[in-house]
C-alpha cells in the first residue's frame, strides 16, 4: 500500500542525521544487499524520486535523502561563503553516517549528478559506483538555471522569494516549471501520472528556502568537476537529455571527451528529466548497468 501524499511504499522509515550545525532527513524504502543513495537536484526536495523509486526497490536498500540545506535539513551560518568542495565534503560526511562500513552506490539528477560524481571521485572508499543524471559538470551556469541566477544576483532576498510567493498562489504555474524542463512539454505535463505527481509534489517544493536556493545557484556558478574527474577513474554512468534546457547536453559531451573512461547514455527525446521522459527505457539502462558492471 502506497502512501496517498508521496507515492511511496507506506513502510518507508524516515530518519534524521546531525552533523554540529548540518543536518539530514532521509528516508528508507527497501532492505537489500546493496545501498542505494538516490540525491535530488538542485531547487527540488527527495520526493522528486517517487515516480520511479519502486523500480529500484528489488536492488536493494533503497534511500532517498535530502541535499544539503534542503527542507527539512538544516544548514550551518555563513552558507554563503561555502565551496563546492565544502558542499561535497559535508554531503559526504552525511552518506557516511548512512552507510556506515558499507559502500554505496549513488544516484543522482541534475545538481545532485554533480555530487554524486564529486563525492565517487572524492570519497572512493565510500561510494562503488555512481549515475549521474543530465549532471552539472561545471560553470557559469547556463539554460533555465542562468535565469534563475540572475534573478538570484539582483536580489536574492527579494526576487526569489517573490517567484516562490508566486507558485504559492498560482499553483498552475508549477506545471509550466516542469513544462519548460522536458522536450515535449505540453505532452509531458497533460500525462495523467505526471498530474498526479505534480500535485504531490509541489507541497515539498514549496518548503525549500528561496535564499538558500539562491546561494546554491551561486555556488553552482564557480564549480567545475572536470579536474577531478580527470585525476580520478570512477565506475559511473552519466546520462544526458539531448534537448535539455536547464543544463545543457554539451556539458555531459564536454566530460565524456576529457574523461572518456566514464560510461555514457543519451536519451534523444528527453530534455532535463529523461528519467520521467522516457521512463521506461531509462530505468531499464540504470538498472541493467548497476548490475552488470
Amino acid at each position: 500500500m502506497k502512501n496517498p501524499l508521496t507515492g511511496i511504499p507506506s513502510q518507508s522509515s524516515f530518519y534524521k542525521i546531525n552533523l554540529g550545525e548540518n543536518s539530514f532527513s532521509y528516508e528508507v524504502h527497501s532492505h537489500g544487499e546493496k545501498k542505494i543513495i538516490f540525491l535530488h537536484g538542485w531547487c527540488a526536495a527527495k520526493y522528486f524520486w517517487t515516480p520511479v523509486l519502486e523500480e529500484f526497490l528489488d536492488l536493494g536498500e533503497c534511500i532517498t535523502m535530502d541535499l544539503l540545506g534542503h527542507y527539512p535539513s538544516r544548514i550551518a551560518s555563513g552558507f554563503e561563503s561555502f565551496t563546492p568542495e565544502d558542499l561535497y565534503r559535508i554531503q559526504a560526511e552525511g552518506i557516511q553516517k548512512i552507510a556506515g562500513e558499507e559502500k554505496v552506490i549513488l544516484i543522482g539528477h541534475s545538481t545532485g549528478g554533480m555530487f554524486a560524481l564529486a563525492i565517487h571521485a572524492m570519497y572512493p572508499d565510500l561510494v562503488e559506483k555512481s549515475i549521474a543524471i543530465t549532471p552539472v559538470i561545471h560553470g557559469p551556469v547556463k539554460g533555465l538555471l542562468s535565469f534563475a541566477k540572475v534573478m538570484a544576483d539582483l536580489k536574492m532576498s527579494f526576487s526569489l522569494d517573490l517567484s516562490f510567493e508566486i507558485l504559492k498562489r498560482f499553483p498552475n504555474l508549477f506545471h509550466f516549471w516542469f513544462e519548460q524542463a522536458v522536450y515535449d512539454g505540453k505532452g509531458f505535463v497533460q500525462r495523467e501520472d505526471v498530474k498526479e505527481f505534480i500535485e504531490a509534489y509541489r507541497p515539498h517544493f514549496l518548503k525549500l528556502n528561496p535564499y538558500t536556493m539562491g546561494t546554491y545557484l551561486q555556488i553552482l556558478n564557480q564549480s567545475d568537476l572536470t579536474p577531478l574527474l580527470e585525476k580520478t577513474k570512477i565506475k559511473s554512468l552519466v546520462i544526458g537529455g539531448k534537448e535539455d534546457k536547464v543544463v545543457p547536453v554539451t556539458q555531459c559531451h564536454h566530460i565524456k571527451e576529457k574523461c572518456n573512461y566514464l560510461d555514457y547514455k543519451e536519451f534523444v527525446h528527453s530534455g532535463h528529466i529523461p528519467l520521467f521522459e522516457e521512463k521506461e527505457e531509462c530505468v531499464q539502462y540504470m538498472i541493467d548497468w548497476i548490475l552488470n558492471t
